[in-house]
């Protein structure tokens, strides 16, 4: 019976029309079986492995597509030749797009510090057969040293984090990492511009930004940042939504909010935003 509820489930949620809504109806359907799936990628010719049981599993199985909104921007603005940035690439939705978008001339940085992400994030570089993507497993921040990484969820293996809320429990065992700057890093590898940067990392989003000021300070600074934004998880890490807007408006980037589905300029007449910033020049 859950298997029919499945194909029924897939079979809806590939043909509704709009993403807004998805979060609240992806609860309502069966989990998907347990073990590492491989799905194609909805409107493109490629390929994940991934754990269906974390929420972007969940999307993934059920829809072929996560966060559609960003995927489109990512369409537009990534060309042939351009370079990105993935910081918190998790399994390599983000990355193995940037890399087909960007092409064999392009090049693809993956950010990943977990361990067993990074099997996965590996092997589906592997079979969309991308050679213009690197893996880097370290984390990011404003300098260079050694720390732990902590699990803080059972069902999304990507919420993990260099520091934690005085209310979070940890998971599992702390695991031990580089932690090295975004500036240093594309030096290592002698790369000397970045046209876009994907930004996730539970909170350390303003870190990871200070360390990456070398690059913004450049007249060919990237074209476009996305970036999660949570108060929650930027609290972790002594920040704020307010200290992260302040840092891209002096770099005069402008900012755009995605809300219900759509992103709104978060000019002075519409200063409210979501978990979802884009700044863009």
């Amino acid at each position: 019976m859950n298997s029919q509820k499945r194909a029924l489930a897939r079979w809806v949620f590939q043909r509704w029309p709009i993403p807004v809504g998805l979060r609240f109806l992806i609860k309502t359907v069966p989990n998907p079986p347990p073990g590492i799936v491989t799905r194609g990628i909805s409107g493109f010719p490629l390929r994940l492995k991934f754990n269906p049981q974390t929420y972007m599993g969940k999307c993934l199985y059920y829809r072929g597509i996560y966060e559609e909104a960003i995927v489109k921007r990512l369409r537009k603005f990534l060309k042939p030749g351009m370079s990105f940035i993935d910081v918190g690439a998790n399994v390599g939705f983000y990355t193995v797009i940037a890399g087909h978008l960007v092409g064999n001339e392009g090049k693809v940085i993956a950010f990943e510090p977990q361990r067993d992400l990074v099997k996965l994030l590996r092997s589906n570089i592997e079979i969309n057969r991308l050679t213009n993507v690197s893996i880097e497993a370290v984390a990011l921040g404003v300098r260079r040293s050694e720390d732990f990484l902590y699990q803080v969820s059972k069902s999304n293996d990507g919420q993990a984090t260099l520091q934690l809320n005085d209310d979070e429990q940890v998971i599992g065992q702390p695991i031990p990492v580089h932690v090295n700057t975004l500036d240093r890093a594309l030096a290592d590898k002698r790369i000397e511009e970045v046209h876009g940067i994907k930004i996730d990392v539970e909170g350390a989003e303003v870190m990871v930004l200070e360390g990456f000021r070398e690059h913004l300070e450049r007249r060919n600074r990237p074209k476009f940042i996305y970036v999660e934004c949570i108060e929650q998880h930027l609290a972790r890490f002594g920040n704020s939504s307010a200290e992260l807007f302040s840092f891209l408006r002096g770099y005069e980037y402008r900012l755009w909010s995605l809300c219900m589905g759509r992103w709104r300029s978060m000019d002075g007449t519409n200063p409210h935003h979501s978990a979802h910033i884009l700044a863009f020049q």
